[in-house]
């Protein structure tokens, strides 16, 4: 699998400044070099379109869906979570600043890569809610993210060897992508038909795969309306008669 991971270990979480100098390389290995780095107390995150750590970043890809547990709201400790889940993690470790096991996280990796922020904050709240004993209050709100950075730790790193396969996700990810909204109507003329034809503009949230898969899209109209829009928003004609 492919991910970024910084160029120097720690024995202790990472200040602030820490994070902000972090020099990021990028990786392609297998999953227990991965928890080698963890256990090293390496900071992890997704496969980026770059090694900067300021300015813009877009996701790549990742395998791996991390749920960062930190003690608010009253969550059942890492021992109680691990008798009580009913979706066991790949692996998973107590933080640096963990005393009784209420600081931890918990790693899920999928037999295919997620390619959209949308895509991995759908996949995230899932996991979280087929746990069966967390819920998003719970855990810390970077959970959702595919650019969160996750500091690795001074504690072992338990790995389960477990992966999952990412079509039982896809099956429910619509219910937690963001809907499409009709904004406007009007005219178009179609420059390779010659007949009018009334279209819906929509400006669509989510995975492009997702919205294809479920919604009928003439193919050539479709190449010639989406643009190439680098906050992952698309924007479709479709409806048209």
């Amino acid at each position: 699998m492919k991910y970024q991971i910084s160029s120097k270990g720690s024995a202790a979480k990472p200040t602030d400044t820490e994070f902000k100098q972090i020099k990021w390389i990028e990786k392609e290995t297998d999953l227990p070099t991965l928890i080698e780095y963890l256990e090293k107390g390496h900071t992890y995150r997704a496969n980026m379109d770059n090694t900067l750590n300021d300015g813009h970043k877009t996701l790549v890809s990742t395998q791996v869906v991390m749920i960062d547990v930190d003690g608010k709201h009253n969550p059942p400790t890492l021992s109680q979570f691990l008798e009580q889940t009913q979706l066991i993690p790949t692996f998973y470790y107590e933080t640096f600043s963990s005393q009784n096991g209420e600081r931890y996280r918990l790693g899920y990796m999928l037999n295919k890569e997620i390619k959209s922020k949308a895509e991995y904050n759908a996949i995230a709240h899932i996991i979280v809610e087929r746990t069966g004993c967390l819920n998003k209050e719970m855990v810390d709100s970077v959970s959702f993210s595919a650019l969160q950075n996750i500091a690795g730790t001074n504690k072992p790193v338990i790995n389960n060897s477990i992966a999952y396969n990412k079509s039982d996700f896809d099956r429910l990810i619509d219910a937690y992508l963001p809907k499409v909204e009709v904004c406007r109507r009007f005219d178009i003329k179609l420059s390779y038909e010659e007949y009018d034809t009334m279209c819906d503009f929509l400006a669509v949230e989510g995975t492009f795969e997702s919205f294809i898969n479920h919604h009928p899209i003439d193919k050539e109209l479709l190449k010639e309306s989406v643009p190439d829009d680098e906050d992952e928003t698309f924007y479709y004609w479709t409806d048209y008669k």
